[in-house]
């Protein structure tokens, strides 16, 4: 049995030129990782489930009773507005920029609110002087799945095929 591989010098030195040249200045790809994981969380965040498809903690029925609509983690998109991906050198991050991400996604234990202007909180048209909140169920918000890797996967060889048919 005989195997013949035949490489082209020129283009292996090429695409081997291009593999450095992605490694050295990776802030393009990080970019368009970045933005493809943020359009995949957001589109997760849209069917109110977790980065491994599993539904949200449905809310309560006095939240539901509170809100204008019955949209979990979502009033006036100013929480999901706040998710950046930001690259610094070969690093790149997606993050929410609003503070309340944090205590959707890993939950909290129960806490009391009082009022901070007036002498009573309103909520569901009732009036009081504290809530004993029961707490906030997490409900996961970022990840990174088996599909987000493989969007990733696919995403890079794209950018290297393109870069490659440059050439020809």
């Amino acid at each position: 049995m005989q195997i013949i591989i035949d490489i082209q010098a020129d283009d292996f030195n090429h695409t081997l030129s291009l593999i450095r040249q992605i490694v050295a200045e990776p802030q393009p790809i990080l970019e368009s990782i970045g933005e493809t994981l943020l359009n995949r969380n957001k589109d997760r965040h849209r069917k109110q489930v977790d980065p491994d498809g599993m539904p949200w903690h449905p809310l309560s029925a006095l939240t539901l009773a509170a809100k204008k609509g019955n949209r979990i983690l979502y009033e006036h998109g100013d929480m999901l507005g706040s998710l950046h991906p930001s690259v610094n050198g070969n690093v790149l991050t997606l993050a929410f920029g609003n503070e309340k991400a944090k205590w959707h996604h890993k939950g909290t234990e129960p806490y009391t609110i009082r009022p901070k202007k007036g002498k009573a909180l309103k909520f569901a048209g009732m009036y009081r002087k504290k809530v004993d909140h029961p707490g906030l169920p997490a409900r996961p918000l970022l990840g990174f799945p088996e599909d987000d890797a493989d969007a990733v996967k696919h995403l890079v060889q794209d950018h290297i095929e393109y870069l490659l048919s440059k050439r020809k």
